[in-house]
């Protein structure tokens, strides 16, 4: 799993990733740039986030795309 912030050419760095309570990340999953992860959220493996996940959501995919809140259907 790869948590990180983007570093410039120019030398600026962007902000970090928040990661909420009981968050769960597959094999390889990458969380990079200022993005937030809700609580419960669910990270598949080899997914990549670049954009804010609300809380209880499964990512899933390179590009990502979310699935369900988990628990419901």
């Amino acid at each position: 799993m790869t948590i990180g912030n983007v570093t410039h050419r120019d030398g600026r760095i962007s902000a970090s990733p928040v990661l909420g309570n009981d968050v769960e990340f597959g094999a390889n999953a990458v969380v990079i740039g200022a993005v937030t992860i809700g609580d419960g959220a669910t990270i598949g493996a080899g997914t990549v986030v670049t954009k804010d996940l609300p809380a209880g959501a499964v990512a899933v995919g390179a590009g990502f795309r979310v699935l369900s809140p988990r628990g419901e259907a």
